[in-house]
């Protein structure tokens, strides 16, 4: 006998006994399958009845609520009637007030004030209800004198010695609502019965049906309060299981009506996918035994055919799997035997194709180092160039203030060292500040300023520094423009963009400012006459290092990061900085937009007028002797009396002796550095607590954090400028705004 054959007998010795057993469990199945669909039924016969109790439950959590109104309690009809109306639960539904004699003290349906009659139907539940004040849910039940079907929900209120009844009376439709949106199926009835048999809601036909008596089957199922399913016949010869179930509040009938051939079609549906999937499975085990069988005999015929080939030398190609183990193993052997060159070729060629990727990646990656090599070279030529302009003009006038003589000469060589020392503190400030801004390192400190304000500031320190003397500078606006902003960064943005218009505007042109509160921005705009901007370098002005020119002369100057610093700080308040121009030649404007504020007050800046302490001691403690004697005399020709020491120990015993009023502190010293020397000050001091402030060339926020754990009362960064101090000392409240 073959294989193939022993595998199908094999395959129909397991499938009889399965067959007997379905066949043993189909009778259950049925039974099972209509229980479970009946089920299903009654599931939603309790979640309608859930729904009918969920609004009893509202009626009488309403009608409890108005229970306790201080209007009843006052007997203030007219009060009460308007509290009636807004606690009434259905938007055709109305709420009645009734005395011991059932006579109507207020109805919603009607103006208050309107003549009422006295309780004309249902008389006996009436009086039920006032001697044992349970909340009572009527039939359906007809009202004379709206001459239309209700249901009353009434509920005892004893008020002092008063008694009255309260109802909530709710149309006859109301509960057929119910139904809406339930998707409940064509062939299904679900209907809602009162204690008599009346219908109330029905999901089909509610029209026709409703207010009217149920068939004698139901009736008998309701007043005998059946719970559970009843197969009777329903209009002539339809068939129907009907679910029966109860509600808890109102002690009214759900039931819900399905066609027996739905249901048991249902079942013979489950019996046949049942049967189906039996034959299937024959079928299918009998093509699984009849492929498995084809599939071990291709295996073993590969095999041989392998073995042959593999004696002849000859490649041998894969053998499809069998779905048996030791065949697969044996077959793979032989695959493997038959590939053993090949994959070694495979393997060399893989290897040269590897060194081909490594050699393109390393020439890929030496061009862009030598252009990032490059673009270095550039960047410290650029730099190079920019400090070595103003360090020569101050060099050279350090030599004319050498020389005895010429005291103009003198005082603009002063001059000249003051404006290119702060031509160099802008350099690094800007160095900084981009890196910072790049790393998202920058905080700020958001108070209410007038732009307005804050360009005509930076306009008039232009002019007056003589940075504009060459230029027609004019600024367009008059009124106060708020926003909410960084003070000190909103400044760097307008000078960067006035001293970008003054660098390239030839001398005579024309600088105008304009400042305009839109909608919901506050916009800055700084056009000039300037050379222009070119298309193709125009969508790249505000990236870190591109300027108009490399020329070698540099006669405009900078690094190329002022307007790249513009952007990132625009952005961070919010706003954005756009750029247009019509060529070169041709001018340019730069328009910023921030966004506005409502708040007004006025904002102090560091340049306004301040008075001076003028008998305030400071303790300078610095080790390096021509900072320590600068900073000094600055200090002493602005009024300070000014104790200089290079030592720490020094320092400390000065601090410590109770005359200094202040000390200022460089962090950077060699024996014991700043942060040492708060320490160690703060740890001796006893009574008198002198403020401390650290110097600095770093100003990062991780700078600032650390000299406030040494315990330090403000920071400051170099150079240090007499107006970075006083307002250091107003914020330490040692000066007078």
């Amino acid at each position: 006998m073959r294989l193939r054959t022993h595998l199908i007998s094999l395959v129909f010795a397991a499938l009889v006994p399965v067959i007997v057993f379905s066949a043993i469990s189909l009778n259950n199945l049925r039974e099972a399958q209509r229980t479970a669909l009946l089920n299903s039924i009654r599931e939603t016969a309790r979640a309608t009845t859930l729904i009918i109790d969920r609004e009893f439950s509202g009626v009488r959590s309403a009608l409890r609520v108005l229970a306790t109104s201080e209007a009843l309690k006052d007997g203030n009809y007219r009060h009460f009637y308007e509290q009636a109306k807004i606690a009434n639960l259905a938007a055709d539904g109305w709420v009645i007030l009734y005395g011991e004699d059932g006579q109507q003290i207020i109805s919603t349906r009607v103006p208050f004030g309107t003549q009422l009659p006295k309780r004309a139907v249902n008389l006996d539940d009436f009086a039920r209800i006032k001697s044992d004040g349970e909340l009572h849910v009527s039939n359906l039940t007809w009202g004379v004198h709206i001459q239309r079907h209700v249901i009353l929900v009434d509920s005892l209120v004893t008020v002092g010695s008063r008694r009255y009844v309260l109802t909530q009376a709710l149309p006859q439709d109301y509960f057929n609502r119910a139904f809406a949106g339930r998707g409940i199926k064509s062939s299904w009835v679900v209907a809602i019965f009162d204690r008599a048999g009346n219908t109330l809601a029905r999901s089909h036909g509610a029209r026709e049906f409703v207010g009217k008596k149920a068939n004698a089957d139901t009736v008998n199922a309701i007043q005998t309060g059946f719970e559970g399913v009843l197969r009777h016949t329903i209009r002539g010869d339809i068939e129907v299981y009907d679910v029966f179930t109860q509600s808890s509040l109102a002690d009214w009938t759900v039931a819900i009506g399905a066609p027996v051939e739905e249901i048991d079609s249902a079942v013979r549906h489950a019996l046949w996918v049942t049967v189906l999937g039996l034959l299937t499975a024959v079928l299918l085990a009998s093509t699984v035994a009849w492929i498995v069988g084809r599939r071990i005999l291709h295996a073993v015929n590969g095999a041989v055919q392998a073995a042959n080939g593999l004696g002849k030398g000859r490649a041998v190609q894969a053998i499809p799997s069998s779905g048996v183990a030791e065949m697969n193993e044996l077959n793979a052997t032989l695959v493997e035997a038959s590939h053993t060159l090949e994959q070694e070729k495979a393997s060399r060629q893989a290897a040269e194709a590897e060194r081909n990727r490594l050699l393109l990646s390393e020439q890929a990656a030496r061009r862009f180092a030598e252009e990032q090599n490059k673009a270095k070279d550039q960047f410290l030529a650029m730099l190079g160039h920019e400090l070595r302009n103003p360090l020569a003009a101050i060099i050279s006038a350090i030599d004319i203030l050498d020389m005895a003589g010429d005291t103009a000469m003198s005082e603009r060589a002063r001059r000249i060292i003051s404006r290119q020392g702060e031509h160099l503190t802008h350099i690094v400030d800007d160095l900084l500040d981009v890196s910072r801004v790049l790393s998202g390192k920058v905080l700020l400190n958001r108070q209410p300023l007038d732009l307005t304000a804050m360009v005509g500031q930076c306009m008039g320190t232009l002019q007056s520094t003589g940075r504009a003397r060459n230029h027609s500078m004019a600024l367009s606006a008059a009124k106060p423009v708020w926003i909410e902003a960084d003070a000190t960064r909103i400044e760097q943005i307008v000078n960067n963009l006035l001293d970008n218009a003054i660098k390239y505007t030839p001398e005579g042109g024309n600088i105008e400012v304009d400042v305009q509160a839109g909608e919901h921005d506050a916009v800055l705009a700084v056009t000039d006459t300037g050379i222009g901007i070119s298309a193709e370098l125009l969508p790249n002005i505000f990236d870190v290092f591109v300027q108009g020119e490399r020329s070698l002369d540099r006669a405009k100057g900078g690094l190329g990061i002022g307007l790249a610093l513009v952007r990132q700080l625009t952005e961070l308040h919010g706003g954005s900085i756009a750029c247009t121009s019509n060529g070169a030649g041709q001018g340019s404007t730069f328009m910023a937009r921030f966004p506005l504020t409502q708040a007004k007050r006025s904002a102090r800046t560091a340049n306004d007028a301040a008075g001076r302490n003028q008998t305030c001691t400071v303790v300078l403690i610095d080790d390096h002797d021509d900072a320590r004697d600068m900073t000094a005399g600055m200090l002493e020709k602005h009024g300070f009396q000014v104790i200089a020491l290079s030592d720490g120990e020094q320092g400390i015993a000065a601090c410590l002796s109770g005359g200094a009023d202040i000390a200022l502190v460089d962090i950077g010293m060699p024996k014991m550095d700043g942060y040492e020397i708060a320490r160690r000050i703060r740890s001796m001091q006893q009574q008198h607590r002198i403020r401390l402030i650290a110097l600095t060339g770093y100003g990062s926020q991780e700078d600032r954090q650390r000299s406030l754990d040494a315990e330090f009362d403000a920071h400051l960064t170099k150079p240090l400028t007499i107006g970075k101090f006083n307002e250091a000392l107003r914020s330490l409240k040692l000066m007078q705004p």
